[in-house]
C-alpha cells in the first residue's frame, strides 16, 4: 500500500453528517448493522467518538488510545486512524464536514492535540451528551436536514466547550501558536507535496 486512503464524507453522506450508534460492541447506522473500521485511513471531516460504557482501543496518528467507560475522543481532518478493538462498547460516532465546526472550535480541537485527546466527562456533561446525540439521531431519522445540521452544531459546541474547559491554563501559548500554524501549513500543502516514499 503506497498511500493511506482518504475518505470523503460527501461521497457517502451528501449532507456532510453521519451518525453511528454502538450498542454492546455492535455498530449500526440508520438501524442497519455496519462493520467496525479496522483499516488505516484518514477522513476529510471531524469525528467525535462518545463512549458511554465498555472498553476500546483506537490508533490516532500512531498513538494508541485506550478508552474505558465514559470517554470522549476527537479525530480531526487528515489524522491517520483506525479501530483496534471494541469490548462491549456502547456509544456514538459522529462525523461532520468542517463547515459545521466554527473556527474558534477548530482552534480548540487543534489545541487538544497538543495537550492530549481523550476526556472523561462529568455526570452533568454525560447527560448533555446523551441528550445531544439522541436529539441528533432523531432529527436525522426524521429526514429534517436543517434541524439535523443545527443539532450537530449544538452538539459540537458542547463538545468544544468541554475540551476548552480542560485545556491547561499554563499551556505555552507560543508553542501552541507555532504548532497550529505548522499544522495549518502542513494541511494546506499535504496533497501537493506529500509523497509516501
Amino acid at each position: 500500500m503506497n498511500q493511506i486512503p482518504v475518505h470523503n464524507i460527501h461521497e457517502k453522506f451528501p449532507t456532510g453528517i453521519f451518525l453511528k450508534h454502538c450498542q454492546d460492541g455492535k455498530i449500526t447506522q440508520d438501524g442497519n448493522p455496519i462493520a467496525f473500521v479496522e483499516w488505516v485511513h484518514r477522513d476529510n471531516n471531524y469525528i467525535f467518538l462518545f463512549q458511554e460504557k465498555g472498553e476500546a482501543r483506537l490508533m490516532i496518528d500512531f498513538k494508541e488510545y485506550k478508552t474505558t467507560n465514559a470517554m470522549l475522543l476527537c479525530v480531526i481532518p487528515g489524522q491517520i486512524h483506525f479501530g483496534v478493538e471494541l469490548n462491549s462498547v456502547s456509544g456514538w460516532f459522529l462525523g461532520v464536514d468542517s463547515l459545521f465546526v466554527e473556527d474558534e472550535w477548530k482552534e480548540v480541537f487543534e489545541t487538544v492535540l497538543v495537550s492530549g485527546n481523550s476526556i472523561v466527562p462529568s455526570t452533568e456533561i454525560l447527560d448533555d451528551l446523551r441528550f445531544g446525540f439522541a436529539l441528533l439521531d432523531r432529527k436525522i431519522q426524521s429526514g429534517n436536514q436543517s434541524l439535523a445540521q443545527h443539532a450537530a452544531i449544538l452538539l459540537i459546541g458542547i463538545i468544544a466547550e468541554l475540551y476548552r474547559g480542560r485545556l491547561p491554563v499554563l499551556l505555552n501559548k507560543r508553542l501552541t501558536t507555532i504548532t497550529l500554524q505548522f499544522k495549518s501549513l502542513l494541511a494546506e500543502h499535504l496533497k501537493t507535496v506529500k509523497s509516501p516514499s
